[in-house]
């Protein structure tokens, strides 16, 4: 959608109203809301979540909307989406098994990650490297990273701490795994066998 990605609010609105089709893609599979989150728009994002816009829709590198957000480190964006119905939390990237809370641990984005986990996503789930988010985070640590911060559009800097992350993350894998957890996630996010540098490595 050309108005979403143009960041013309006013006519979404109208488009809304008009009972267009809000979750069509392009040939990359980016949606209206895909392409609000890639070229920050946020007030027209937030009347695509209102308009009930399927927000799980992947592009075909596998990205849902909240995927970008965590991975960009726009926590505002990311709060948006949060308010959405039906938004699932943990879809996992088709290639590295990322789910939107890998993104936001690799970055060290403690407001992200903060929100994530509030929200309800799993800290749980394991990428295709059988790593955890927390472990992520644990790996950019042991590689003296300090986060990346992306804060073009914004006007304060947010928290970027691996520190930070990967506490609060182990904060909430001491909760247990809900009676659905499914292979893809770690009963205590981690730690099953090989110390930590034996046997990581990140899709960077």
């Amino acid at each position: 959608m050309e108005a979403a990605w143009q960041g013309e609010t006013d006519v979404v609105v109208e488009l809304v109203k008009g009972g267009a089709n809000l979750d069509l893609q392009e040939k990359n599979g980016d949606s209206a809301v895909i392409s609000a989150v890639v070229e920050y728009k946020p007030a027209t994002l937030r009347e695509l979540v209102r308009a009930g816009s399927d927000l799980n829709l992947q592009n075909q590198e596998g990205l849902t909307a909240l995927m970008i957000a965590a991975r960009s480190g726009r926590t505002d964006i990311t709060n948006i989406l949060l308010e959405g119905e039906h938004i699932n939390l943990d879809i996992q990237e088709n290639g590295t098994g990322w789910s939107a809370l890998h993104f936001s641990a690799e970055r060290g984005d403690w407001d992200t990650t903060q929100a994530l986990l509030e929200a309800g996503a799993s800290p749980h789930l394991k990428d295709k490297n059988g790593l955890t988010a927390m472990e992520i985070a644990e790996v950019k640590a042991e590689e003296g990273e300090e986060g990346r911060p992306y804060d073009e559009y914004r006007e304060e800097r947010p928290q970027y701490n691996y520190e930070g992350v990967i506490s609060l993350l182990r904060e909430h894998c001491q909760e247990e795994p809900t009676a659905t957890t499914s292979h893809h996630e770690s009963s205590d996010c981690g730690h099953d066998s090989a110390p930590p540098t034996q046997h990581r490595q990140l899709y960077c």
